[in-house]
């Protein structure tokens, strides 16, 4: 998941915070030129985080069967 910019500490203690209380993980945070995080989430809950300020935008992760 992406984050909209500016992105700060708080932005993604903020992400940690409402993707654990839907039941999720955060994986990994990417904090280089490229601010987002790797998480899981159940999937009754992708639509709302997907409707978050914070999220630019958001890609699920396929397999390569």
């Amino acid at each position: 998941m992406a984050l909209k910019s500016p992105v700060t500490k708080k932005s993604y203690k903020q992400v940690k915070s409402d993707v654990e209380s839907m039941g999720g993980k955060v994986e990994q945070e990417l904090h280089a030129a490229f601010k987002a995080v790797i998480i899981s989430l159940p999937s009754e809950q992708v639509n709302t985080l997907k409707s978050k300020s914070y999220v630019d935008f958001m890609e699920e992760d396929k397999s390569g069967k």
